[in-house]
């Protein structure tokens, strides 16, 4: 069983996995929910209120994670494994974690929590989130697994061939790599590339053909993947949706902004583009056959890339589950 009351995701469910979501699950009884051995859920935090009543359960009342806790509860599953943004640990000064970490053990289970980052699980993004792992009666102690190491770049999931319709004018990129020409030097003709300014404290390098036409970002000496921001191009919005990035980095974390210029763009064969919504779908670690069911099925552009922003990465959720594995 699955909750969901965004239409487009749950025609997109229906389609890949076979089963339609139910709709609100604040109108669905618990007792109606099917015995299940693990409950998986994402919820907003802004709803809580001022906590710190150390009222466990009650505290959560009038919240999505309410939901969570009423219907394990009810049904009792093995394991309750919940994601969120970094910043509901420290949410109302930390009492909002306190206290779901408080009615999750008061409803028997022993819990553990840390922040994990896809981009050290076989996906090239950014993305820190929190994971709460409960389980009732474990067999031992739960281990998060390794968080150490980055083995993909951008350039790693990039189409192959990209529609016109997700590249930026020629003017837009013209005026981005005027802004970081300032610091060439036009009288030294030489092979080796010009630092031309620092991203996110890693040194890009303009190859020395950029005067004739031809301009590529080459990887300075550091060897750390990281993310690469080359600069920042004009156009109307937050200061998110100017940033360009090196596919030799990593993509920053998805979002759910929709619509005009919001996507993560990068500098790639000459020119700045978007990254596409089956892009975005690989930087959560979903299969293609994913993105062309949706597609099949008429889901927008704009409805793919607020799903992908949504979504857990596949990645990181597959590797906690094995290690839940080793102790239910």
């Amino acid at each position: 069983m699955a909750s969901e009351i965004d239409k487009f995701a749950v025609k997109a469910y229906e389609a890949i996995y076979g089963y339609k979501p139910k709709g609100d699950v604040t109108k669905i009884d618990a007792k109606d929910v099917p015995d299940h051995d693990i409950l998986t859920a994402g919820f907003p935090c802004q709803a809580f209120s001022i906590a710190g009543k150390r009222l466990g359960f009650e505290d959560t009342r009038g919240t999505l994670f309410f939901e969570v806790a009423r219907i394990a509860k009810e049904k009792k599953p093995k394991v309750v494994l919940l994601e969120n943004v970094k910043g509901l640990v420290s949410h109302d000064k930390g009492r909002t974690f306190k206290i779901i970490l408080e009615t999750m053990e008061s409803l028997g289970y022993t819990v553990w929590h840390k922040v994990l980052n896809s981009k050290y699980f076989g996906v090239p993004q950014n993305r820190e989130r929190i994971f709460i792992v409960c389980i009732r009666e474990p067999k031992g102690e739960f281990q998060f697994p390794n968080n150490d190491q980055v083995t993909t770049k951008l350039k790693d999931i990039l189409e192959d061939n990209v529609d016109e319709k997700y590249f930026l004018s020629e003017e837009k990129t013209k005026r981005l790599l005027s802004t970081l020409r300032e610091n060439w030097n036009p009288e030294e003709e030489t092979d080796k590339p010009q630092p031309l300014s620092e991203g996110n404290g890693v040194s890009l390098c303009l190859d020395a053909n950029y005067h004739k036409g031809v301009y590529s970002f080459k990887q300075s000496i550091r060897t750390h993947i990281g993310l690469r921001m080359v600069g920042r191009i004009d156009l109307n919005g937050p200061d998110i949706c100017k940033r360009v990035y090196d596919p030799e980095g990593l993509s920053p974390t998805l979002t759910t902004m929709s619509g005009g210029h919001t996507q993560p763009k990068i500098v790639y064969d000459y020119r700045i583009r978007k990254l596409t919504p089956l892009e975005c779908m690989r930087l959560q670690g979903f299969p293609d056959d994913y993105y062309y069911t949706m597609r099949k099925i008429g889901i927008s552009d704009t409805q793919i890339y607020k799903m992908a922003g949504n979504a857990v990465t596949v990645n990181v959720v597959e590797e906690i589950c094995k290690n839940i594995l080793e102790v239910i």
